[in-house]
């Protein structure tokens, strides 16, 4: 037995200078189809939530982020690596109903879960940050973890699944 496991380990064996190499190929040939999938994934995502959400249109894209561009946002992206989130960014004071509007849609598109509940958590979350500007908030509401900051001239939410 212990003949035949020390065999078949040689027989897989390279030379020293080669199988370095070859291992580091590979992790590159690896990562290489889950970053191209991961990219194909999130154009896919930007493209259902340009078809579906009103006056969206998908901006530039990087390798684990698309933009989304929208009347009530400075921009909006969606992130696809490690895991997917959504962060829309807005320069008022406080937002009209539009940008939680806009959120809840499209949050709920991106992250497969229901508009009103992406809808309520960022109201939410907004409001504890404009209590405490200097703080970022983090709220668990629903499926949904929501992070959010806001100062007097601009504010944050990103949206993940917990």
């Amino acid at each position: 037995m212990r003949f035949a496991v020390k065999a078949s380990f040689e027989m897989f064996q390279m030379s020293p200078g080669h199988s370095l190499p070859i291992i580091l190929a590979s992790i590159l040939l690896i990562f290489t189809a889950t970053n191209s999938l991961a990219a194909y994934e999130c154009e896919a995502l930007g493209v259902k939530v340009a078809a579906r959400v009103p006056d969206v249109s998908v901006g530039r894209r990087t390798s684990v982020v698309l933009f989304l561009t929208h009347p009530s946002v400075k921009y909006a992206s969606i992130g696809c690596l490690p895991f997917r989130n959504f962060v829309a960014v807005r320069e008022v004071k406080y937002p009209k109903a539009d940008y939680f509007d806009f959120l809840g849609a499209a949050g709920a598109l991106v992250l497969d879960g229901n508009s009103e509940i992406v809808r309520e958590g960022a109201i939410r979350c907004l409001k504890r940050a404009f209590v405490k500007p200097e703080d970022d908030i983090s709220l668990d509401f629903g499926p949904f973890s929501f992070g959010c900051s806001a100062d007097k001239s601009s504010m944050i939410v990103t949206v993940q699944k917990r």
